[in-house]
């Protein structure tokens, strides 16, 4: 049996920690994208095959990224670092 990597994927998506959606910070940009192209696509995708509207946009982070991005611990954490969250919250671990 192959092996297969396990993704698990983090995110503010209620923008309770961060100003602004926190693919916008560097995730976006690194696939070469502006965000509101990002989305309109993800939406667009949502709508057209009756998904929901964060598993849609998970699905096309993982497809934007081919060929474009690593997506990996190491990558996320790096992604992670340029985020800019609000005044008093300094890392993920004061969450836990």
């Amino acid at each position: 049996m192959e092996d297969k990597p396990i993704v698990a994927i983090m995110y503010d998506f209620d923008k309770t920690l961060s100003p602004k959606d926190m693919q916008e910070y560097a995730f976006i940009p690194g696939i070469g994208m502006e965000p509101s192209v990002f989305w309109n696509k993800c939406n667009a995708f949502m709508r057209d095959k009756k998904m929901d509207q964060i598993l849609a946009y998970m699905y096309l982070m993982l497809e934007e990224a081919e060929g474009k991005m690593l997506i990996n611990r190491t990558e996320f954490n790096k992604l992670g670092s340029s985020v800019k969250l609000f005044d008093g919250v300094k890392t993920c671990e004061n969450l836990v």
